[in-house]
């Protein structure tokens, strides 16, 4: 199980990332993107981990960041609603952070239909 996997390379994506490998061991941290190339070209300069895909992410890694734009967050959520029902039904912790400006906790748990007793949301707004 690695600590920390960031959805998303783009600029913050890569700006907490790059901090998180100075924290962190690197092997500890993945990176994910849906353009792969762009993910694969940040794990390799960080060195750490490259995660097959934002499922993958979600089964690897205890802190997932949610690194997207407002319009991508949506689709994502969607994306991984289903694998993350099913790892928090079998006792697993995950526990998301959002740096996803303009959306709300209440949000997030109602598009994943995860209730906010099952999974942790972190908001964190960087600028």
């Amino acid at each position: 199980m690695k600590t920390i996997a960031f959805l998303g390379s783009g600029v913050m994506g890569e700006a907490l990332a790059t901090a998180a490998v100075k924290g962190l061991a690197p092997d500890e941290v993945l990176v994910t993107d849906q353009d792969r190339s762009k993910a694969q070209s940040l794990a390799e300069r960080l060195g750490c981990g490259l995660a097959d895909g934002n499922l993958a992410a979600v089964r690897q890694a205890r802190y997932l960041v949610l690194c997207v734009k407002p319009q991508y967050i949506k689709g994502l959520l969607a994306e991984i609603a289903g694998e993350l029902s099913a790892i928090l039904a079998a006792g697993e912790q995950r526990i998301l952070v959002s740096i996803v400006a303009g959306v709300e906790s209440e949000v997030i748990w109602e598009a994943l239909g995860i209730e906010p007793e099952r999974l942790s949301i972190i908001r964190m707004l960087p600028n």
